[in-house]
């Protein structure tokens, strides 16, 4: 299980993981283990509770980089320049490396 993938969805649901705990029958401190990703290999058991509760297919949770939708995580670049290190070279290669950044999107 992918317990970045949980987490994430048990965020955008709103759930706190008490919240989840409380839904799921599943105990908070497990559920952290899995989100951590120290407990990796839940029983079908499990990922059926946590599933039902988030509203996903219990494959989206074992295996997520095989679905459509996969989580998109986002990338914030923030590259400071002082003025004496601001020149057309640099300018460039920053642009060339936001070209490089777009192009895996698109593939």
């Amino acid at each position: 299980m992918d317990g970045y993938v949980l987490k994430r969805l048990r965020q955008e649901r709103g759930y706190s993981l008490t919240e989840l705990g409380k839904f799921t029958g599943i105990s908070k401190s497990y559920l952290s283990l899995l989100e951590r990703g120290i407990q990796k290999n839940p029983s079908i058991e499990i990922i059926e509770k946590i599933a039902k509760v988030l509203k996903v297919d219990m494959n989206y949770l074992i295996k997520p980089k095989e679905n459509k939708n996969p989580y998109r995580s986002t990338l914030k670049l923030e590259i400071s320049l002082s003025e004496d290190d601001m020149n057309r070279k640099k300018i460039e290669q920053i642009q060339e490396l936001i070209s490089l950044l777009g192009k895996e999107k698109e593939e």
